[in-house]
């Protein structure tokens, strides 16, 4: 059960289906069409594994044709029909004018949850003990150290105040 949500949020779409069928094929070029670029998940009929994913697609949407599109880790329906309003299929969903919006919500949803893990590796940088921010500037000078001594090799100088700065 988690591993078919799971899948559904692991790209702003993604398109499950079931032998790479026509319905399938059809619906990823009307999203790319759209400008999207989906995720496309086959479930092989032939493995366990695919068997296990179709059910439980089955019972989290009410509905067991292909393929199964999800734009934000939400369901919207197949590629000419969906199982209820909300969920009414890709076609319909851009005469409506609904499908942009859709897109560009899991687009804005994406980059807003990528710019939330630049923050916290950031916060994480920035919480560096005074020990690890102590090394940091220590190892830093060692190699700027090592730099400096090679530097006559390649025929170049460095201002005396450059070397008198790292020191201090």
């Amino acid at each position: 059960a988690e591993d078919v949500a799971r899948l559904a949020r692991s790209a702003q779409v993604v398109v499950f289906s079931c032998e790479s069928g026509e319905e399938s094929s059809k619906a990823a070029r009307l999203l790319r069409l759209a400008g999207a670029e989906p995720r496309l998940i086959d479930l092989d009929p032939k493995s366990e594994e695919g068997a296990v994913r179709r059910a439980e697609l089955h019972r989290l949407t009410g509905c067991a044709a292909f393929p199964s599109v999800w734009i934000g880790g939400e369901f919207v329906g197949g590629c000419h029909e969906g199982p209820k309003a909300e969920a009414p299929g890709i076609v319909d969903l851009a005469f409506s004018g609904s499908l942009r919006e859709k897109l560009d919500a899991a687009a804005a949803a994406a980059a807003e949850e990528k710019e939330k893990a630049a923050a916290a590796s950031r916060d994480e940088s920035a919480a560096l003990s005074a020990s690890e921010r102590r090394f940091k500037e220590l190892r830093y000078k060692f190699f700027f150290k090592a730099a400096v001594a090679r530097v006559p090799e390649f025929g170049v100088g460095v201002e005396p105040a450059a070397i008198a700065e790292v020191d201090a």
